[in-house]
């Protein structure tokens, strides 16, 4: 890196992929979630103050708290959020069930514009019960890939 406050490493160098990484998928203050059973997030907090989040740590957790958030439940942008909730109160089969909650959750990825494409989506069965966990590999902006655990669904 070059002494020249107005000269950046370039993009090719790990510094400079940091440095792009975070410009274009984002710094956030970090979540973590709240014990209890019920789906919720505070701050998480360090001898400084709050933890940052940035880069693909950052997207995967906006991503997170999007399917933590149901579709119209925002006053701002009443588009943003999940909309899997209305698949789980219909009377349908478990395949065509999980085939719907997928697509929910595809489309929910795809509304955020770092997202080009979803490699993958699985929904794995948490022991006996009725919880899935929701895991996503997405396609972002820079053409990487970001794997992520986005969450627990519970089918009951």
């Amino acid at each position: 890196m070059s002494a020249d406050p107005g000269v950046t490493a370039p993009p090719d160098s790990a510094h400079g992929q940091a440095v792009l990484g975070r410009a274009v998928l984002g710094r956030g203050l970090a979540l973590v979630p709240v014990p209890g059973g019920q789906p919720a997030v505070d701050l998480a907090w360090g001898a400084g103050g709050p933890r940052l989040v940035e880069g693909p740590d950052n997207l995967a957790q906006d991503l997170a708290v999007a399917l933590l958030t149901p579709v119209g439940s925002d006053l701002f942008d009443t588009g943003f959020g999940f909309d899997g909730l209305r698949v789980l109160a219909l009377a349908l089969g478990p395949l065509l069930r999980d085939e719907l909650l997928r697509v929910a959750v595809v489309r929910t990825l795809l509304a955020d514009a770092r997202v080009v494409d979803v490699v993958d989506v699985t929904l794995e069965p948490l022991d006996a019960s009725r919880r899935q966990v929701v895991r996503a590999t997405v396609r972002t902006v820079l053409g990487t890939d970001v794997p992520m655990t986005l969450g627990e669904v519970d089918l009951g």
